[in-house]
């Protein structure tokens, strides 16, 4: 048997003894990307019937392997097809879409930590929904400070998204602090 026929006998193997916890995180892929293709539409955009079936294949995919680099391909493919195809305004369907891509980094990420048929600890799953839920706040609060600014202050989305990645950057100096002090 060649190295690649048994390496898809392995993936069906392990695919065959997912727990139900793993089926749970690894749905959220497809899920998470029909979530935001639905809510694309409902924000008035078009959404094509060929890149529907591109963008649920490749959700499928990220659901086969959570630990390849198929869920960026994901995120990429839904974000410019959102940017190209619905109309620019901040509404709520954007913030939306931003929760359910969340959800599809926080299913695959955790679906990644072991073998498919690995069932994670409760404390492990506790700390990864805290820190989800920071990263969600942190959305929704940029999402509101974008949408509801007065418009009297020049570019909105400018200076809203220089002071998000002023915050993004300020917080990644912070946690590559207290990582680098626990080593």
């Amino acid at each position: 048997m060649s190295s690649t026929a048994a390496r898809w006998f392995d993936l069906l193997d392990g695919l065959s003894r997912l727990s139900a916890q793993q089926w749970l995180l690894r749905s959220s892929a497809p899920v998470g990307a029909s979530v935001v293709l639905l809510l694309e539409r409902l924000a008035g955009g078009t959404v094509q019937p060929w890149f529907l079936a591109i963008a649920l294949a490749q959700a499928l995919l990220v659901a086969v392997l959570p630990d390849s680099g198929a869920g960026l391909v994901l995120v990429l493919l839904l974000g410019v097809h959102w940017a190209m195809f619905a109309p620019a305004a901040v509404t709520g369907w954007v913030l939306g879409a931003a929760i359910a891509l969340l959800g599809v980094h926080l299913g695959c990420t955790l679906a990644s930590y072991g073998p498919p048929s690995l069932v994670l600890d409760r404390l492990l799953l506790l700390r990864w929904g805290r820190r989800a839920a920071a990263v969600a706040a942190g959305t929704a609060a940029t999402w509101a400070l974008v949408r509801f600014s007065p418009s009297g202050l020049g570019s909105t989305s400018g200076w809203a998204t220089g002071l998000a990645l002023l915050v993004t950057l300020a917080w990644t100096l912070r946690l590559t602090r207290l990582l680098v002090a626990r080593r």
